[in-house]
């Protein structure tokens, strides 16, 4: 299963097996792939992520902590 830490998951919003997400907040909608590594545990201080409304995070994607994304990312 997928691993969530530290983080505020809207409604709509699917996390795939075997990704990780650390001190994230997702709009609604949000879809993060298999495998991807989303955020950077609270205590590293590089802030929260934010993933916009309705994007994708696809599988094996890694997104840094205190990013905002508003468009899907697949590569």
């Amino acid at each position: 299963g997928a691993v969530v830490k530290d983080s505020v998951i809207m409604p709509g919003a699917v996390i795939e097996a075997g990704a990780q997400v650390n001190y994230t907040m997702t709009d609604v909608n949000v879809r993060i792939g298999a495998g991807a590594k989303v955020g950077t545990p609270k205590d590293r201080g590089a802030g929260i992520a934010v993933i916009g409304a309705g994007v994708v995070i696809g599988a094996g994607i890694s997104v840094d902590g205190g990013v905002m994304v508003e468009e899907d990312k697949l590569s």
